[in-house]
């Protein structure tokens, strides 16, 4: 057995592989399975596969042989089963999404990684897949890569596409995606989003204005941002009520934090790299969790009696002095690190 691993934006993605000869009798995850070159397998191989936790996540790096898919579907996809494409070839381009089309039905995922010379240029063809909830696009696509067939897929509730920043042209689809729960994008502006009801978790690459996310993302539970010096004040923030979360690192122009009190459902914060952060005033009853990587000088505040109720905290100051400084006043009352 080998392993495979790469990143995206988010962090890393780890994949355990089938090792070829495929280890038919051993799957390699409790959790799904994953399989890898189901081109080279045998008839007798692909019947033979066991598979009961009904979760599949299928490499895809050339084109697929159909029987082989065929075959596959007859040994382990049933009704329930959900299968989730990992494309990862040279030209993800020459793998038609119509290949699919006898899975298609159990197909709930579509990740498709490009780090060839070959960009994505077209996802055309994926609303064969009526009961997409997720769709990743990682690394290199085309910049004005059409994704109008989204509009059609009415259980789509992810997208990731963070590469590049989103187009105007791209913005009329965006706004009709009403059932989103999770995107993950860059360079998004609040003035060009229509409403996005159900959208819970908001990551933003080089967010350009965020002043109409409170009236547009009204049940936004999570919000993550990152290099976006284009940011200036993060009044915005006061708006979005239902937050349980906020993640901002690289907000490199912000200069003062706003007071977060009354955001009562909020329990997780971290900060890092905001250089000009002179004011930072934090008073939080239910906040639990704190992670921090700031000025020093800003963190008077950062005291058991604001946050009676943290339950951990980690710090990165740039010094072990700076750090005990600050965990120190928290020893004996939560649990302390260094982040």
């Amino acid at each position: 057995m080998r392993r495979i691993e790469w990143a995206d934006k988010s962090g890393l993605i780890a994949l355990e592989m089938v090792g070829y000869p495929p280890n038919i009798s051993n799957p390699v995850n409790t959790n799904y399975m994953f399989i890898e070159k189901l081109n080279q397998y045998t008839e007798e191989q692909i019947i033979g596969l066991k598979h009961e936790d009904n979760k599949l996540r299928l490499l895809i790096e050339e084109q697929p042989d159909i029987e082989k898919l065929k075959l596959l579907k007859e040994a382990i996809i049933n009704e329930t089963t959900e299968v989730t494409l990992v494309m990862r070839s040279n030209n993800n381009n020459l793998i038609a999404f119509s290949y699919f089309e006898c899975i298609s039905d159990n197909i709930i995922g579509v990740e498709s990684y490009n780090y060839t010379e070959n960009i994505l240029k077209t996802i055309e063809g994926i609303s064969i897949f009526r009961n997409l909830r997720s769709i990743v696009i990682d690394a290199l696509y085309d910049n004005k890569l059409c994704i109008d067939e989204l509009v059609s897929l009415e259980k789509l509730e992810e997208l990731c596409m963070s590469f590049y920043p989103i187009t105007k042209y791209q913005y009329p689809t965006l706004n009709k995606l009403n059932r989103l729960k999770r995107l993950k994008i860059k360079g998004l502006d609040s003035n060009m989003l229509s409403c996005l009801p159900n959208l819970e978790t908001l990551t933003c690459f080089n967010l350009k204005d965020g002043t109409h996310l409170g009236i547009k993302t009204p049940n936004l539970r999570s919000i993550d941002i990152y290099r976006s010096p284009k940011i200036l004040n993060l009044n915005f923030l006061l708006d979005l009520k239902e937050l349980r979360s906020i993640g901002l690192d690289g907000l490199s122009n912000v200069e003062e934090m706003p007071d977060l009190s009354n955001l009562h459902s909020l329990t997780g914060m971290s900060l890092a790299n905001m250089k000009r952060l002179q004011s930072f005033p934090l008073y939080h009853e239910n906040l639990k969790n704190l992670l921090l990587q700031l000025p020093f000088d800003v963190l008077d505040n950062i005291i058991p009696e604001n946050l009676p109720n943290l339950k951990h905290i980690s710090v990165n100051l740039g010094s072990d002095k700076k750090n005990g400084m600050v965990l120190d006043r928290f020893k004996g009352i939560c649990e302390v690190g260094i982040w």
